[in-house]
């Protein structure tokens, strides 16, 4: 979600009233993380189901999830324009002037409650899910400078909007701000798509072995 921020610059146009061309418009991308919430009430059975709808089951048979690390991205994106009217003509243009995209990052790390809070298992599970946590954030921050490049290239390609009627000027910019808005979009999804994959570059044989012989060494 976004709003347009106007910023108007109301006068009568010349035959060259609007620019030309845009000069390097400004994009910015903030990246804002919450703390990690960590969830320990889910049952093993249920822990299986969200991992599968997630994407992030067990490739073999028989095989169950212990702990699951789920994100959430949310977006929004602030657009502030420049517009100039012709007054007797009763026409408009505008354009970008800067764009700041923040996008929010929050963390869910669920372990299955058959495995309390402070015993030998959750401390080995949650010793695994961290690795998640942290490709989490790295794909996010990795991230960043291809959605700052996306908007940027986005806001080039449309330049100058020009001979817009006056009372559509509004509308137009509105329209504009969606677009923006779905350009960033289809960043996250990509970045959702990568996340997924390499997350589960993280589940391998060797790793499912290794934190399963930990958890039946634990004392009873």
């Amino acid at each position: 979600s976004g709003g347009a921020g106007i910023a108007n610059a109301q006068m009568e146009m010349a035959k060259d009233g609007c620019p030309k061309k845009l000069a390097d418009v400004n994009v910015k991308v903030n990246i804002t993380e919450g703390p990690v919430y960590r969830d320990n009430r889910i049952s093993l059975e249920d822990l299986q189901v969200k991992a599968k709808k997630d994407g992030m089951a067990p490739d073999k048979k028989g095989r169950m999830t212990y702990g699951l690390t789920s994100s959430h991205t949310f977006t929004k994106t602030d657009g502030a324009f420049r517009t100039m009217t012709d007054n007797i003509a009763k026409t408009s243009c505008f354009w970008v002037d800067n764009i700041t995209v923040t996008v929010g990052l929050d963390i869910t790390v669920d372990v299955a409650n058959k495995f309390p809070t402070g015993t030998c298992p959750h401390s080995h599970i949650m010793e695994h899910e961290m690795n998640h946590v942290l490709v989490e954030r790295k794909i996010m921050y990795y991230y960043a400078p291809i959605i700052r490049d996306a908007v940027r290239k986005a806001v080039d390609a449309i330049g100058v909007r020009r001979n817009i009627p006056s009372d559509q000027l509004e509308t137009e910019i509105n329209k504009m701000d969606t677009y923006l808005n779905g350009v960033v979009s289809a960043e996250i999804k990509r970045k959702d798509s990568r996340r997924t994959s390499l997350q589960r570059k993280l589940d391998t044989d060797d790793e499912y072995i290794r934190i399963s012989r930990l958890i039946d060494a634990c004392p009873l």
